[in-house]
């Protein structure tokens, strides 16, 4: 339910005035304590919250308070704050130095440390929680001072990701909404279109604007002859169609607004329909390791532009990280005795979950994991294995192999068969509902040693090996090229020499086609001394390279097998992890459906 609130100037008088169907009317009610409203407030749970000058003749007279008004009950209360909290408050009703913020659903305050706006002289800001128990400061970015400029900006607002959004007063020039992730300390811009025709004009700037998909006719319609006690709802199609436009940061803070939208948002029907329309915008995943947590972004795959703003995702702790790989994290926890634990995560939702240890005879040997997806089952599946072995020449053999269904309720790991022993390698795809990985043969036999490629249909949950010939196999990348299994050597892009490619045309026969593609003359040009690695393929058959690590700037380089040409591009937004080791995947779609409870 929705209500205004109206203050009556300094007296202990208020008004109050319910959103509802029929005449509406404004009720008196009683405020123990007069005082002026300033212009700075916000919604928290259902409590008003917003600073005034205190109008009781006391002490305290004129010294600035908290007031804080539950729209419930409709009661006032007041929060008596320390006199450094609200500093500069010259000609405060236009700009504000202190700011009422949502932090994490607490009310917390936020102020710039040198002047009323972030302009270009701020080096730093500070949050307040609890109004004076918990104090903390964040340092902008060294970049801050160019991206800023000489614009002077105001807080409108913390988003549920917690980025502070900072704003112009009027529309000047190009209008720019400016990002300062408190998580990631890093700051993105984007520019806003459109209002050209506003030129001069003061412009409001309100966050986390939802749109209202169910109303009630009012008065007028009753006027016209309606009822006002009617309710007007949208087709459950048409709602559909607006939630899928919506970003999946929106998704994810409508399934808080009520048990009815969470049913929207969580239908199976739903998440299909949105999981489809994100596939055709994949996006590039980012992945870095800080000190005790995991940070992810992402950014447009297919974006033809060469400069382009990483989006915050996702963050989360962890102990010490072993390997990551796209949703997995594999985590050593514990100090004396350390064990292998996989975190899934949803960079989409937010949402991370520490898979159940696996089943295995020996605690302390080491696990390898990997992803497949059925898309007939619309199933995410995790095969692990474990070393219980050691074959002919110290070879580690994989003995124990299990999968675990990712599905709402209770997770357990099932033991399958596995009729060839094998010791895995690192890289894996998975095409069409088929996982394939690289490997050596374990098996006691003339091949022992040799490599092999394994495949796991994730439905059957069946193995199969096809074996390759030894020259291409232990440097190559496997990627899905035009939905078929192929191999591309990795450290060609480096030796700048032609690039060889073998596609499996057939997997019963085992036969593989070679293909050879050339450098562009402006590859020295373009990727200079950059040492890139080869991630995968795009539906668009073009190789993505990256580097190992975060560099200033950091570049995605696109080479076409069709074209024979190179494109390089700018990734922005992620300077706080310079020189950190970057994990780089593609091809990463945004999932809306929930397959787990968030961790904790």
């Amino acid at each position: 339910m929705r209500k205004l609130l109206q203050k009556i100037s300094e007296d202990r008088k208020a008004v109050v005035l319910t959103l509802q169907a029929g005449k509406l009317s404004w009720r008196m009610i009683e405020c123990s304590i007069p005082h002026y409203p300033r212009c700075n407030s916000v919604c928290i749970n259902g409590v008003l919250y917003y600073i005034a000058e205190n109008g009781a003749f006391s002490p305290t007279y004129r010294d600035m308070i908290i007031v804080s008004f539950d729209f419930r009950s409709e009661k006032f209360s007041f929060i008596e704050v320390a006199k450094p909290f609200f500093h500069s408050l010259i000609n405060f009703n236009v700009h504000p130095a202190t700011v009422l913020i949502n932090y994490n659903g607490k009310l917390a305050s936020l102020r710039s440390s040198e002047c009323f706006d972030f302009c270009r002289k701020t080096t730093s800001f500070e949050i307040e929680k609890g109004m004076g128990t918990s104090k903390h400061v964040y340092k902008l970015p060294p970049m801050w001072e160019h991206a800023a400029a000489d614009n002077f900006l105001y807080c409108a607002g913390v988003t549920c990701s917690n980025e502070v959004v900072l704003v112009k007063y009027s529309l000047y020039g190009p209008f720019y909404v400016f990002y300062y992730s408190l998580e990631t300390e890093t700051s993105r811009i984007v520019k806003i279109q459109g209002l050209g025709a506003f030129g001069g004009f003061r412009i409001y700037t309100f966050v986390d604007h939802v749109f209202e998909l169910l109303s009630h006719e009012n008065t007028a319609a009753k006027d016209l002859g309606g009822s006002s006690s009617r309710r007007r709802t949208i087709p459950v199609d048409l709602i559909f169609e607006i939630l899928l436009r919506l970003p999946v940061k929106s998704i994810a803070r409508g399934r808080c607004l009520s048990k009815l939208w969470a049913s929207i948002l969580e239908r199976q029907d739903f998440t299909d329909h949105y999981l489809t329309r994100s596939s055709a915008r994949p996006q590039l995943l980012f992945a870095f390791q800080d000190r005790c947590k995991v940070f992810f972004f992402s950014a447009p795959q297919d974006d033809n532009s060469s400069l382009i703003t990483a989006s915050y995702h996702m963050s989360f702790p962890v102990n010490r990280v072993k390997e990551i790989y796209s949703p997995m994290v594999c985590v050593r926890e514990g100090m004396k005795t350390p064990v292998t634990v996989w975190v899934i995560c949803n960079p989409s939702t937010g949402q991370y979950f520490t898979l159940p240890r696996m089943k295995t005879r020996n605690n302390k040997c080491d696990v390898r994991s990997f992803f497949g997806y059925d898309p007939v089952e619309k199933q995410f599946k995790v095969l692990s294995m474990t070393t219980l072995a050691h074959g002919k020449r110290d070879l580690v053999i994989y003995k124990e192999h299990q999968v675990l269904t990712l599905q709402t309720g209770k997770l357990s790991w099932r033991m399958i068969e596995c009729n060839v022993p094998h010791h895995h390698g690192i890289n894996c795809i998975c095409i069409n509902g088929v996982l394939y990985y690289k490997a050596k043969n374990g098996a006691d036999s003339s091949t022992y040693g040799k490599d092999i490629i394994v495949t796991f249909d994730v439905r059957s949950e069946k193995f199969g090996f096809i074996e390759v010939d030894k020259p291409f196999i232990p440097v190559h990348t496997l990627i899905n090229f035009n939905a078929k299994l192929a191999s591309v050597e990795s450290y060609s892009f480096n030796r700048r020499s032609p690039i060889h490619l073998w596609v499996l045309d057939d997997i019963e026969k085992n036969e593989w086609s070679k293909h050879v593609y050339k450098l562009p003359a402006s590859w020295e040009e373009v990727v200079g001394d950059a040492d890139l690695y080869c991630v995968k393929v795009t539906a668009s058959n073009e190789v993505v390279l990256s580097g190992y690590y975060q560099r200033s700037p950091f570049y995605v380089f696109y080479y076409s097998l069709e074209k024979e040409t190179v494109r390089r591009v700018e990734i922005q937004g992620m300077e706080a992890f310079k020189h950190f080791q970057v994990y780089t995947f593609v091809d990463h779609v945004e999932d809306v459906k929930v397959y787990f409870k968030t961790g904790s």
